[in-house]
């Protein structure tokens, strides 16, 4: 029999695919303590996993973006993968969409100030397979995004 340590479930939809990030300080990473889901409504969700589980306590939503993602050619497009990447102080998200699209997000955590936000820095329509993409990840060595079919 298998043992569960923590329950996600998306806020509104169903979890396309699931990435973990870094934790970023000015120092540079420190654990794997955030998770990425890519939601079947579009939406892209944060949630802090850095929780006492021996308590019981539940991951955290840090960060629901549901507009982010923009749907000019296809609106029915679906997010197939995510996959996250500190480069710097800075967490970015690659998503790639089924209409071939991929798209490149900037993850800033909350502070004192200000709450955590997920911004587009940039998109590229219809340029991957026509096939899709069968897996989405980020080069250690040079940050850049690489995806296959």
């Amino acid at each position: 029999s298998s043992k569960s340590v923590m329950t996600v479930i998306p806020k509104g939809s169903r979890m396309r695919d699931v990435t973990f990030c870094a934790t970023t300080t000015a120092e540079g990473p420190i654990t794997n303590s955030l998770m990425c889901l890519g939601c079947d409504d579009g939406s892209i969700q944060i949630w802090d996993i850095d929780v006492e589980y021996k308590r019981r306590e539940d991951p955290k939503i840090l960060c629901i973006a549901t507009s982010v993602l923009p749907s000019r050619n296809n609106k029915n497009a679906k997010i197939v993968r995510v996959a996250a990447s500190v480069v710097g102080c800075v967490q970015r998200i690659a998503v790639a969409m089924s209409d071939s699209s991929l798209h490149l997000l900037i993850y800033s955590p909350p502070s004192s100030t200000k709450p955590a936000t997920i911004l587009l820095e940039f998109s590229i329509e219809g340029t991957t397979h026509p096939e899709g993409i069968s897996d989405l990840q980020f080069c250690p060595a040079s940050a850049n995004v690489l995806y296959s079919r």
